[in-house]
């Protein structure tokens, strides 16, 4: 699944051309329309205000959070599983549905797994790990053997990772990454994860809510870690894997994007704090927004957040029902 305002990139038509699974579109009130194929279906504007999903009233336009209307367009067609990607990632040759089980298990000491580490001998971090433990050799992480359920793959990507700006500004390079087994974060660890190359089983389909209402280099990273305290109380496990994905990144005015994380760069061991305070309770949807609630009480997130938030659970919900 991918949102785009754009004609048809060279990086979509790649996926198209895998022709693996179905892939969707998601468009936004500046997208160009595309016409519709055997594998490919472009979701757009007024088909989503008539798609009956109630958080279609509240989701702002030109915004990344309207992937939520996707993930429910894709969830209310019966999906086992949900891939996400940007338009400017295209498959490399090993690029795969992913399965659904680990068999190394990465593990710190510090609380946090600052995974590019695993997988690079180079300084660097993915966007959302804190900075204040950038320069911490505890947060590199030791591998074990041990089977781990998967419920949200994190792929990484070579040409341009999903570093930070700090990173950007600082260095003129980009990380490069080896080839390594894939891993899963030990329960009681963080590790950041965002929406750029991401495989969701149906169990974490509830999880998925991007939120609309916080900077928007910031909703993926909160949407992460929310998504890995939730997945602790049901024996699930965040993945990661070696790049199957290349970026040619888009154009980025990297002092924008600095200013758009600076929500990220000073609430991140906050929120860590408050999710391991916060007690999850069941089902996932009452679990998500008993969070939710917390961050509101903390001022992380807004009370408009919770009003969409409420939309959207009902959405997971009814399709729910209707699969029953």
């Amino acid at each position: 699944m991918i949102t785009t305002i754009n004609p048809l990139t060279p990086s979509v038509k790649a996926f198209k051309e895998l022709d693996k699974g179905h892939l969707l579109l998601v468009g936004d009130n500046k997208s160009v329309d595309i016409p519709n194929s055997r594998n490919m279906t472009f979701f757009n504007i007024k088909e989503q205000e008539k798609s009956g999903f109630k958080v279609a009233e509240m989701l702002p336009f030109s915004h990344y959070s309207r992937k939520n209307l996707g993930y429910l367009y894709a969830m209310s067609r019966g999906a086992t599983a949900i891939y996400e990607t940007d338009d400017d990632n295209a498959p490399l040759g090993n690029w795969e549905w992913r399965d659904i089980y680990s068999e190394n298990e990465l593990h710190a000491d510090s609380g946090f797994i600052n995974v590019f580490r695993y997988f690079s001998t180079d300084h660097c971090w993915p966007r959302g790990f804190p900075l204040g433990l950038i320069n911490e050799k505890n947060t590199i992480g030791e591998i074990r053997s041990s089977r781990g359920r998967i419920g949200v793959w994190q792929g990484l990507v070579d040409g341009a990772p999903d570093v930070d700006a700090v990173y950007r500004l600082i260095f003129s390079g980009n990380p490069k990454f080896k080839p390594r087994e894939p891993i899963h974060v030990t329960k009681g660890d963080f590790a950041p994860f965002n929406s750029q190359n991401t495989f969701w089983f149906s169990e974490t389909f509830p999880l998925m809510y991007l939120p609309a209402f916080v900077n928007f280099r910031f909703t993926d990273i909160l949407r992460g870690y929310i998504t890995q305290r939730i997945m602790w109380e049901y024996d699930l496990h965040l993945g990661f894997s070696c790049p199957d994905v290349f970026q040619e990144r888009n154009i980025h005015n990297l002092m924008d994007d600095f200013r758009d994380e600076v929500q990220v760069y000073l609430e991140v061991e906050r929120l860590a704090r408050i999710l391991l305070e916060t007690e999850v309770k069941k089902p996932m949807t009452e679990g998500l927004f008993s969070i939710y609630l917390a961050l509101n009480r903390t001022g992380i997130v807004v009370k408009e957040e919770l009003e969409l938030l409420s939309l959207w659970c009902e959405d997971v919900e009814a399709i729910s029902g209707r699969k029953s």
